[in-house]
């Protein structure tokens, strides 16, 4: 019977209360009675008539649990509290209700009485709550109208802000006010070009707070160790350009790595060591595909690097048999740590102006790369007739450290 009563009561209060625009609120209701046999059926209508007005998100019931309302509302997020007591009175029932916020100082909103005769079914169903009802759009409007729901939220200027109602940019005084029914239990976003992505659910009780969100700066540069073909140590830095771009100095040496490739191979096996009087000296740029916050992030970009030869390790040459090579990468990075992350890349060289012969020639037969040369008719007129030369693949393995 209750169910039905609900559904009935429902229905026809949706037809009469008018949102008029208003954000609806949660309410915390906390109903008494005195000298009422039915006491548990005037509650659930009460909540009823309440759920089906359109300026109520939720109506959530206070328990006799000996918590105070304003602490039961804070807790389940309700800005908006309602107690109401009902008193029988011979055949009549008096009911006194008064709504307030629950901020601090639980200031009163609006007060309300009426005296009816005892209700039956038919009367819940029909028009028993809506005095009560069609107060709680006035209360909601006073409750706008108070000096205590401001606060100011806190964040680096130009920073793009979802939650708190609405979506801002933070001007360069880095503080925006806002109007906010307390107590809020707030989710939120920021982003900036240059901080990490942020996000969070902050509680807010007292009204003018002021709330920082939390935010931490891009880093400007990286600095990585890696090993080239999986080889020769290499050292590289780069400069970040806001959250995805990059453009880095490399510089390769040959003087000292393993031989891994040529070690495994039929004996007598040669040296794991390998030494080659050799440099390279580049520059590169590329771009990631993801957020600088993700675990996992996709990179592609080019080097454009020179050969430097060392005769007798005394002086550095840029090298006659292929002076400048082009690498294409693409790359990813793995780590839980936003300061340092793993990354293998996998790439190619191709040299525009080489003399084939020779590069081949000190390269030898087991390098364990595929090798692609040719000539050109826009290397013809040059002197010693080069070619070009390509090779793949060129991978590298190595560690990114964010500063």
């Amino acid at each position: 019977m209750k169910r039905i009563v609900v559904a009935i009561l429902s229905a026809l209060l949706a037809l009469t209360v008018s949102a008029q625009g208003i954000t609806p609120k949660r309410i915390m209701a906390l109903f008494s009675a005195s000298g009422i046999a039915d006491e548990g059926l005037l509650r659930d209508s009460l909540e009823a008539a309440l759920s089906a007005a359109p300026l109520a998100e939720a109506v959530i019931r206070k328990e006799a649990d000996g918590e105070g309302i304003r602490t039961s509302a804070v807790r389940r997020s309700c800005p908006l509290t309602l107690s109401v007591d009902a008193v029988r009175v011979g055949d009549e029932l008096e009911i006194e209700w008064r709504f307030a916020t629950s901020a601090v100082g639980s200031t009163e909103l609006r007060t309300g009485t009426f005296t009816k005769a005892l209700p039956s079914i038919r009367d819940l169903v029909s028009s028993f709550w809506t005095e009560l009802v069609q107060d709680l759009e006035p209360s909601i409007q006073a409750m706008k109208a108070l000096p205590l729901d401001h606060i100011v939220v806190i964040a680096p200027p130009g920073t793009r802000i979802e939650g708190f109602g609405e979506t801002f940019l933070v001007p360069p005084t880095g503080e925006v006010e806002l109007s906010l029914d307390l107590p809020s239990f707030v989710h939120w976003k920021a982003t900036s070009p240059y901080y990490f992505d942020a996000y969070g659910s902050t509680f807010i009780e007292n009204p003018l707070a002021r709330v920082e969100l939390p935010m931490r700066r891009l880093p400007a540069w990286t600095a990585e160790l890696s090993l080239y073909g999986l080889s020769f140590p290499e050292a590289s830095a780069s400069v970040l350009i806001g959250k995805r771009l990059f453009a880095r100095f490399t510089l390769t040496q040959f003087m000292s790595g393993l031989n891994l490739q040529n070690y495994a191979g039929p004996p007598p096996a040669p040296s794991l060591f390998s030494s080659y009087s050799l440099m390279h000296a580049g520059v590169g740029f590329g771009s990631f595909f993801e957020n600088p916050s993700n675990t996992l992030r996709f990179y592609a970009g080019m080097d454009v690097f020179l050969r430097l030869a060392m005769p007798g390790y005394r002086i550095f040459l840029v090298d006659p048999v292929a002076p400048v090579g082009i690498s294409p990468i693409f790359g990813a990075e793995w780590g839980r740590d936003t300061r340092s992350k793993l990354f293998f890349e996998i790439g190619g060289i191709f040299y525009p102006y080489s003399l084939v012969e020779l590069m081949l020639a000190s390269q030898g037969s087991s390098s364990g790369r595929l090798v692609f040369s040719g000539t050109g008719w826009f290397t013809d007129w040059l002197p010693g007739h080069p070619g070009w030369l390509a090779e793949f693949p060129l991978p590298r393995l190595g560690l990114r450290i964010y500063l």
